[in-house]
């Protein structure tokens, strides 16, 4: 399982994805204001995130946290 963390930023929409490994087709769900949970369409594992506005939230607020929870795969 390919395990590394991959950013990409669209400067045209102002959108910072974050992949868990190779981005793959998902399932986007807002958790927070302009921030999105990605999640597997076959099986349903987090697979990603996505923060929209991302100039405006780390330009006005210096940096971001990300409001999940981090449980580590026991595999």
């Amino acid at each position: 399982m390919d395990k590394k963390l991959r950013f990409s930023y669209d400067e045209l929409s102002d959108i910072l994805y974050i992949h868990l490994g190779e981005p793959r087709p998902a399932i986007s769900d807002e958790i927070e204001e302009d921030f999105f949970v990605q999640r597997d369409r076959e099986n349903g594992k987090v697979v990603g995130f996505m923060l929209m506005n991302f100039k405006n939230h780390f330009l006005k607020e210096k940096g971001f946290e990300i409001p999940v929870e981090w449980v580590s795969d026991p595999a």
